[in-house]
């Protein structure tokens, strides 16, 4: 052993001397130096308007870190590879440094520490002119944000660390390639070809297996691992990859010669057998998804980072916003412990300006860490729930814009195959979830998704389509695939497992309007539909939704009240009801006719606006912020109306209520230029007092003269809604 670490050694150094000749340190210093000086060369010529926010340390390298990961730090690790290797091809030493009484082993390894030992360099190169890079934005340019913020050295470490064990697997590959292959310019084609594979790979964000992409999967995943690893699972792998190829490397390296090296003879060919058999167990272990162990109760926990105070953090059901939870905050932590029979499902999560979905059931413990400051607004999840909660932190719907609009385009077979397509490409992105530690959602969030997700297909398939082809096909009958088929078969009138989901409660009730449509009495016949198609918690639900949405057409108490007389009774729920009192009550004091209160707001321009500068105009109103859920959902209806409803006497305004003026201005100018943006000053004292706002999305109309037409008005997506603006604005229906 000793001779072996001795002659290690003096082949070591051998190796490191012969990079005189090779110009790679040369290289590696051109390649760390590069990224540093374009980014920062562009940053003096960027404001923090330009870049969407202040620049930071640690935003700064990580930045810097990305883009040599990406590209030039795989391209220069083939290069370097193959460089090493046909230095003794071309110069034909091999021969002549296998004679020196140097174990074999020793002259093979030692090539390959010397590659890493570059590749360190290399990293700790482009740290270093990072660093010069940021301090001379900060010294020459005054960058505030780097002034004002510091360096995480252990993230900024350990980010460092993770790019170095992510490139092993790629070196050990190419060492291989360039052993096998006496050229230059195969092994480096190879090795390119690979690299931009990987790129493409991580782009569709699949394969993060493949050696050649692991350096930009760990770009892709700077934050490391959410469950405390020190590595994750692609890195894991590239050590994987990086034995399996070393040892098929030395096999070859002793004999030359490839029969001879791996499938000669049995002494051969079993330790190749072995060595790719261990390696499949490795590839199975560390790549295998995992599934979360439950817990014992339901559990939610966490830490709140603030530079605003923040007294309590809430919990709210998604549909009815009844309150779930409420968490005082005490020394910047909240915790709470469950009900018994809490439904499985996405719950609303409150803290301050921020709100994201959170999944709980009653088994389960989930952590949350929130920071909520000027320059930051950052959710991170915990727990046995990690996974279901970063899929609907991360998991973007389909918006289904082709469907939602362009329906009067296709026949029944090309509108359903629209539809079934993107019915397969969501149960893939459902199915195919992991998280940066591999971590895949249990079973039933994966079927609660798929089922909300055909419950979002089938509003389009069961009452959308068929209005629209009612319109521009009248003389057709509408006959639909058999392919819809299986889509019908994924979700019931009456499944108690979506009982909290939005989306759900309104295909539900947006079909049973639109059975019950074009009827004398169309509401008399929804409730009857409703009564007899379901059942339980679904049926109050979907009627209490019903029930206040009409008591709210109504245009005095008195007719509010005959409303909720005739159909209160069909509920069961004694919270239901209350809340629809409640309702009554909030409705009665915004009275049609009455004076509506005034408010002060600011345009993306920074003008101020108040209700006296829309007189004479029909005002309709859209109540929203940036981290309300359904309120994005309705923005795009609101939009759309506001585009088709064009008059010179009729406004068609949003307020955001947002503590964050700059979330606002980051989402506003995204939304119709027909619609108004404002944003309300002093909201929560202010403008949602007045108006006696408990939720929001809220949509009002005012007259010209500034009396309250409908303080509360149906959801846009409700063709109701448009019925409302019919009828209180005549001139709107010659348009």
């Amino acid at each position: 052993m000793k001779l072996f670490i001795a002659s290690h050694n003096k082949t070591f150094a051998t190796e490191w001397l012969k990079l005189k000749r090779t110009g790679l340190l040369w290289m590696c210093l051109g390649a760390a130096l590069f990224v540093p000086l374009i980014g920062t060369v562009a940053s003096f010529f960027m404001d923090a308007s330009d870049r969407g926010g202040p620049l930071t340390w640690q935003t700064f390298i990580n930045q810097k870190f990305s883009g040599f990961a990406t590209f030039f730090f795989p391209l220069y690790l083939a290069i370097m590879m193959v460089r090493l290797v046909y230095l003794e091809h071309r110069s034909d030493t091999w021969k002549l440094m296998e004679t020196q009484p140097v174990p074999k082993a020793a002259l093979f390894i030692a090539k390959y520490e010397v590659a890493l030992l570059i590749s360190l360099l290399s990293l700790l190169g482009l740290l270093l002119f990072s660093l010069m890079g940021g301090w001379l934005l900060q010294t020459f340019k005054g960058e505030e944000g780097l002034k004002e913020s510091s360096i995480d050295w252990g993230q900024t470490f350990g980010l460092l660390f993770r790019y170095w064990i992510a490139s092993f697997g790629l070196m050990a590959i190419q060492y291989f390639l360039s052993l096998l292959i006496k050229s230059f310019a195969w092994p480096m084609t190879i090795g390119l070809i690979m690299i931009i594979a990987g790129s493409i790979f991580v782009g569709f964000g699949v394969f993060n297996w493949f050696p050649y992409a692991a350096t930009l999967f760990t770009a892709a995943s700077e934050n490391g691992s959410q469950t405390g690893a020190w590595l994750l699972h692609h890195e894991k792998l590239s050590i994987a990859w990086a034995l399996l190829f070393l040892f098929l490397g030395y096999q070859f390296f002793k004999k030359k010669d490839v029969v001879k090296a791996y499938f000669s003879t049995a002494k051969q060919l079993v330790p190749t057998i072995a060595a790719l058999a261990v390696f499949a167990l490795l590839f199975w272990i560390i790549n295998k998804p995992t599934v979360l162990n439950r817990y014992g109760k339901m559990v939610l926990a966490g830490t709140l980072q603030t530079d605003k105070p923040v007294s309590n953090v809430y919990v709210y059901h998604p549909v009815t916003m009844d309150t779930i939870a409420r968490m005082p905050v005490k020394d910047g932590k909240f915790y709470f412990t469950g009900t018994a029979n809490l439904t499985a499902g996405s719950y609303l999560l409150e803290a301050g300006s921020l709100r994201t979905p959170v999944f709980l059931t009653t088994n389960d413990s989930t952590y949350v860490a929130l920071v909520i400051k000027k320059d930051k607004k950052d959710v991170k999840f915990g727990g046995t729930r990690l996974s279901e909660n970063e899929f609907l932190t991360n998991y973007s719907n389909n918006d289904f814009y082709t469907l939602r609009n362009n329906a009067y385009r296709f026949k029944p077979e090309a509108y359903m195959a629209l539809v079934i397509e993107e019915w397969s490409d969501g149960v893939k992105s459902i199915n195919n979830f992991k998280t940066v530690d591999n971590l895949k959602p249990a079973a039933d969030f994966i079927q609660q998704q798929k089922k909300l997700l055909a419950a979002r297909l089938l509003y389009f398939v069961d009452v959308l389509y068929p209005q629209t082809f009612a319109i521009y096909y009248p003389n057709d009958s509408l006959k639909y695939p058999a392919s819809v088929a299986q889509l019908r078969k994924q979700v019931s009138l009456n499944d108690p497992t979506l009982l909290i989901a939005a989306d759900y409660t309104k295909y539900l009730t947006d079909y049973l309007q639109y059975k019950a449509q074009n009827t004398t009495n169309s509401d008399s016949l929804f409730f009857k539909l409703a009564q007899d198609s379901l059942r339980g918690g679904i049926k109050d639900l979907v009627l209490y939704q019903k029930i206040g949405s009409k008591m709210s057409l109504q245009t005095d108490s008195a007719r509010r009240q005959a409303w909720l007389q005739a159909y209160l009774p069909t509920l069961q729920n004694k919270r239901y009801q209350q809340k629809l009192a409640e309702q009554i009550t909030q409705l009665n004091k915004l009275q049609r006719g009455r004076k509506a209160h005034n408010f002060i707001a600011e345009a993306l321009n920074g003008n101020e606006y108040t209700l006296a500068h829309l007189k004479n105009r029909y005002v309709v109103v859209d109540v929203w912020a940036t981290w309300c859920g359904p309120c994005k959902r309705e923005s795009p209806y609101f939009d759309q109306l506001a585009d088709q409803y064009t008059h010179t006497n009729v406004a068609f305004v949003s307020i955001s209520i947002d503590e964050d003026k700059d979330a606002w201005k980051m989402d506003a100018p995204s939304k119709s230029n027909r619609v108004l943006q404002l944003w309300a000053k002093n909201a929560t004292e202010d403008f949602m007092k007045n108006y006696a706002m408990a939720t929001i999305p809220r949509f009002m109309l005012i007259d010209g003269k500034g009396n309250i037409v409908n303080a509360a008005m149906p959801l846009p997506s409700s063709p109701e809604f448009e019925q409302v603006l019919h009828k209180e604005i005549p001139f709107l229906s010659s348009l």
